[in-house]
């Protein structure tokens, strides 16, 4: 089985127990507005990066980003009992803005059309 196969499975199992620590375990509501969209393993599986998006205006992103920052040992210590992993990856979160793109030019269409 090559690294990829592996990093790749690794990433799924983060992002779904990650998404399911925030959204029940944190006792963070303004979770509720996050969505985990992607998830990318480094080969070694040391790294993982966790890329999300909000529903919000630029306030709720800010308490989101703090939250998490703020949320992030806690995150780790939940993934080191979750999961049953040689190492706890080290964990960053990446806000994709690629979900508010896809509907600013879905909106520019729509206009374009009218």
């Amino acid at each position: 089985m090559n690294h990829y196969q592996r990093a790749d499975r690794v990433a799924a199992l983060l992002q779904q127990e990650v998404s399911r620590y925030l959204l029940q375990e944190s006792g963070v509501l303004l979770f509720q507005r996050m969505t985990i969209t992607s998830t990318k393993m480094s080969s070694d599986l040391k790294y993982a990066t966790l890329f999300y998006s909000v529903l919000g205006d630029q306030s709720i992103k800010a308490e989101v980003g703090q939250a998490i920052a703020d949320k992030l040992k806690n995150i780790r210590r939940h993934i080191a009992s979750a999961l049953n992993l040689r190492y706890v990856p080290e964990i960053r979160f990446e806000f994709d803005d690629s979900i508010e793109y896809a509907a600013h030019i879905e909106s520019l269409l729509q206009k374009i059309k009218k």
